[in-house]
Parts: structure tokens; sequence; C-alpha cells
């Protein structure tokens, strides 16, 4: 049987399960295209929390 085409790129061999997909855990995403989503949620973690902080430090300065 021919190894799977990541569902993202579909260049490389899928190595690792899609996130997205619920149930059983079948390999559709290449290593590659899934740090790629990994460093964007990192972005997005980093940006929220950023601007958590601003909130915060913006009610401290209030009182």
């Amino acid at each position: 049987m021919a190894k799977k085409l990541c569902e993202i790129c579909g260049a490389s061999p899928a190595t690792v399960p899609d996130r997205n997909r619920p149930g059983r855990l079948i390999n559709r995403v290449c290593g590659r295209c899934h740090g790629l989503r990994l460093a964007g949620d990192m972005r997005e973690i980093m940006r929220l929390h950023e601007q958590r902080r601003q909130r915060t430090t913006a009610r401290e300065g209030e009182q």
C-alpha cells in the first residue's frame, strides 16, 4: 500500500494525525505542515497574551 500524502501540501508523506479530525488517529499531515500550524498557534497565543497584559497594566494604572 502506498504511503498517503499530506492533506495540506500534498507533496510530503503524512506522518502526523490531523488535529482537526475527530475519531481514529490516522496520519494525514506531514511534519512540516504540522510545525507551521504550531508556529501559527504560538503567534496567536503570544498576541493574546500581550493584549491581556496591556489590559491588566492599563487597569492597574487607573487605580
